[in-house]
Order: C-alpha cells, then sequence, then structure tokens
C-alpha cells in the first residue's frame, strides 16, 4: 500500500507543472468511463433481449406436447401429437414393444 502513495505523489509531482497533461489526463478517464458505461449498458440490453416475457413464460405449461420418433440416421420420421397418444400401462407398453419388434421374432 506504500508503493500507491509514492506512484500518486510522483505522479502529482509530474503534472504539477503541466496543465495540458493534466488535461489530457481527465479527457481520457472521462472516455474511458463513458466507453465503460456504454459497454456494461451494451452486455446488459444484449443479455436480457432474448428473454421471454413473463406472459410466454406462462404459456409454456399450456403448449400442446408431442411426441417426435426419429430414424436410423436421428432423421425425425414423424410426430405424435398429444391429442393422437393412447395411453398405456408400462408393463403392457413393454411386451407390446417386445412382441411387435422384427428382429425379437422366435
Amino acid at each position: 500500500m506504500r508503493w500507491h502513495v509514492e506512484w500518486l505523489s510522483s505522479v502529482r509531482g509530474w503534472l504539477a507543472g503541466k496543465p495540458r497533461a493534466m488535461t489530457v489526463a481527465i479527457v481520457l478517464m472521462a472516455l474511458g468511463l463513458t466507453v465503460g458505461s456504454g459497454a456494461l449498458a451494451w452486455f446488459a440490453y444484449d443479455l436480457t433481449a432474448g428473454l421471454p416475457t413473463r406472459a410466454q413464460v406462462r404459456a409454456l405449461g399450456e403448449m400442446a406436447q408431442s411426441t417426435t420418433i426419429l430414424d436410423a440416421r436421428d432423421v425425425p420420421a414423424f410426430t405424435i401429437f398429444k391429442e393422437q397418444r393412447l395411453e398405456v400401462p408400462a408393463r403392457k407398453g413393454a411386451a407390446r414393444s417386445r412382441s411387435s419388434s422384427p428382429a425379437r421374432r422366435s
């Protein structure tokens, strides 16, 4: 902490007889603060600009659900919407899928 005081006193001594250098230093500090504040405001705006509104967040629970079936290359083959689904208990569904699998016929 002691070196701060020594550095400030040496800078003050150097600027004492140079009013133009003092003016340039003040202008540069003001410019730096302005650019820094602008960059911070830009960052904050850019960070929050893409966020959904409250109404959009509330509507997420009301969206229609769907299941997308993918082929062997992970390309969507077709989509089953919630309105087209048949609710089947897990035990029955697993038994049906095993019996209808073409690779598993015995």
